[in-house]
């Protein structure tokens, strides 16, 4: 961006205009996407083309798996009834620090209450939705003027367009919507452009609608030598936040109200993202566009077979009718040569089971795209063994990992980050120590996460370990069984192996330094043991009741003294 404090509504429509290109190239792809796996689009479009439902076969395995994926990642890493996050700090020596580990801990109480209170499961839910159908969703955060209480909403990637930092984080957005009137007047009142005023006082005209849009990107601002720099939490006047904000409208570049925000308030995240020169994400759906295509032409063409099949067209002579023309719809009359005397029906030889089985092939790779297998087999574990759950997910969930990592980082900490200076800007948190205040320009703020999908993925971590330990066991059994077989194979080596090739973390296998060590100190105990053995065993107990050996020392000093025994 330009390196100025204010911009004209010129100017903003047209850099709203220079990032519309990047995301209309995908535009098509959206809609199809939506087509396919948004009920409520496929609905709308049908209803606008006036199209019979029967041309549009619902084949609904699409909906059903971006559904089990959207529904698994929100389920399994939100839950506001507990603290699924919790707030920290950069700086590592501060963090462990008694008194601003108390401070996030009570921030991070208060935030869980308040993110309850708001609309913010819901919203979270609708973006991730739109996440998994788009590669991209958009949610927005905001502290309510009126009711002082969070507030979010989410918008379609079809109305934004957006940009990166050099670091790769959307820090730009530009969001198109329309406002009726009577939105447009209860929102900005006697600010709004006179056409929209003039709409707002007519009845016949009030609930037209005006295109309008939302600019929010960093604010270059530049200050002069030992001028302080405002740190987020401060409260500054708008021309001074970080990042600017102007509502515009559209038709006379006309700016209706400027303002600005201390944290970006959209979040945007991207499903995957592969290309470095394009900001917009993309998402397993796009994948499973061809599968569903297929399969929506596959569905049609077996409804047409089955409907040959039960109602076939009949051939017979003709009598009431000089039809020529052949017609093979279901049902269909067809009048030939009377020769052939009596009608007869049409054989259709449309391989029905065949076309079934391709069907489920369809269906299983729609599900696969969509990892809905692996949520499935999540929450069915309880009915496999360790073994079984590690082998069949591993390799789903090493793929689905940097999904969660990416959904955490650019949606989650994000909001959750604003989410906390938003509430510190209105005062809902306690006092900041000392210790922090003092440094608190210098440092973030970090979220770190205990959701469900972290716990069911330590369990998985588990089934691993568990069938290492399975495998070694019998390494080491067969070993003392067969002790010539480490004349062909090394089993120390063999055993450092078995958990590397079973992804057992790092954390729980010892170094080869700790193993030595560990050699070391039981070659050592069993000498000691063996010593102490040697020594217990040369050493007897006195007997006080036995009688006297003759021959030992006792003995010969007790005749020395005359035979007199002094115990």
């Amino acid at each position: 961006m330009p390196d100025k404090k204010n911009y004209t509504g010129e100017e903003l429509c047209n850099l709203k205009n220079q990032l519309k290109t990047n995301s209309s190239i995908f535009i098509s792809q959206w809609d199809t996407c939506r087509f396919f796996y948004k009920p409520q689009t496929r609905a709308d479009w049908i209803f606008t083309n006036n199209v019979p439902s029967k041309r549009v076969p619902q084949a609904t395995i699409g909906m059903r798996a971006k559904s089990i994926l959207s529904s698994g990642l929100y389920s399994n890493t939100i839950n506001l009834s507990d603290d699924f996050f919790s707030f920290t700090i950069t700086n590592k020596e501060l963090a462990e620090d008694n008194n601003i580990k108390d401070y996030f801990a009570k921030c991070t109480e208060i935030a869980v209450e308040k993110l309850a209170a708001s609309n913010y499961a819901l919203s979270t839910f609708e973006t991730i939705d739109d996440y998994v159908v788009v590669g991209n969703g958009v949610q927005y955060s905001e502290m309510s003027k009126e009711t002082k209480q969070l507030r979010f909403q989410n918008f379609m990637v079809n109305h934004v367009a957006i940009a990166e930092n050099p670091d790769g984080k959307v820090d730009t957005v530009f969001r198109n919507f329309e406002m009726t009137a009577a939105q447009a007047y209860a929102k900005w009142g006697d600010k709004c452009p006179s056409c929209v005023k003039e709409a707002y006082e007519s009845v016949e005209s009030r609930y037209d609608n005006f295109k309008f849009f939302h600019a929010a990107f960093p604010r270059q601002l530049n200050y002069k030598d030992g001028e302080s720099r405002p740190v987020p939490g401060d409260l500054v006047s708008p021309e001074n936040m970080k990042y600017c904000s102007y509502y515009v409208f559209e038709k006379d570049k006309e700016i209706i109200e400027e303002g600005g925000y201390n944290t970006f308030p959209y979040a945007v995240c991207r499903f995957q993202k592969n290309e470095s020169n394009n900001p917009y994400g993309r998402s397993c759906s796009f994948d499973g566009i061809g599968s569903m295509q297929a399969l929506s032409n596959l569905i049609a063409n077996l409804q047409d077979g089955i409907e040959l099949k039960v109602n076939p067209p009949v051939f017979m002579p003709p009598g009431a009718s000089d039809q020529s023309d052949i017609d093979l719809t279901p049902g269909a009359y067809n009048f030939y040569d009377p020769m052939w005397g009596t009608p007869q029906f049409y054989q259709s030889d449309i391989d029905l089971g065949a076309g079934l089985t391709y069907k489920e092939i369809l269906q299983k790779e729609v599900m696969e795209i969509f990892y809905a297998d692996l949520f499935l087999m999540l929450e069915e574990r309880k009915n496999m063994t360790a073994t079984e759950v590690a082998e069949r997910v591993a390799e789903k969930v090493q793929s689905i990992l940097p999904v969660v990592a990416r959904l955490y980082d650019e949606l989650y900490s994000t909001t959750l980050v604003r989410v906390f200076y938003l509430l510190l800007e209105s005062n809902a948190f306690p006092p900041m120590p000392e210790e922090l205040r003092e440094v608190w320009g210098t440092n973030e703020i970090r979220v770190s996460y205990q959701t469900k999908l972290d716990n069911k993925l330590k369990q998985l971590e588990l089934g691993q370990v568990v069938k290492t330990l399975q495998e070694l066991a019998l390494v080491y059994e067969t070993k003392t069984n067969f002790p010539d077989i480490e004349a062909s194979i090394k089993i120390d080596q063999l055993a450092k192996e078995i958990p590397r090739l079973n992804n057992v973390s790092p954390d729980v296998i010892k170094s080869d330094k700790e193993t030595d060590l560990f050699y070391e100190a039981k070659a050592e105990a069993e000498q000691a043991a063996q010593q102490q053995m040697a020594i217990d065993s040369n050493t007897k107990p006195l007997d006080l009741q036995a009688p006297v050996d003759p021959d030992s020392i006792l003995a010969q000093t007790q005749g020395g003294l005359g035979g007199q025994q002094y115990f």
